[in-house]
């Protein structure tokens, strides 16, 4: 039963393009062209992936970013664009908050 539960579990790109509605494949190489590009290795991509995932975070839309660290590797940014749509998803949010804070 363990092994069935397994199996039906999707991958962090294809839950996350799942959500975004569209290929795993498709989003793989958009993602790895654009605010991605600076992952180096599957490791690094899967692990950005991963942030956007845990965020509901969309790197398309500028919510999310790869950035290179300064001991190699590359640090996920949540520019203000993500932030501005973390602060829109939390319970406790009145209105859409815009880029300057006006609701």
């Amino acid at each position: 039963m363990e092994n069935q539960s397994l199996a039906k579990r999707q991958t962090a790109i294809e839950a996350l393009a799942a959500r975004l509605q569209v290929s795993a494949g498709q989003l793989q190489k958009t993602l790895q062209a654009t605010a991605f590009k600076e992952c180096k290795t599957p490791e690094e991509f899967v692990a950005a992936v991963i942030v956007a995932n845990t965020y509901q975070l969309n790197p398309l839309l500028g919510e999310i970013y790869a950035f290179p660290g300064k001991k190699g590797g590359v640090t996920p940014i949540v520019p203000i664009d993500g932030w501005i749509s973390l602060m829109n998803k939390h319970k406790n949010a009145e209105g859409v908050l815009d880029h300057d804070g006006i609701e």
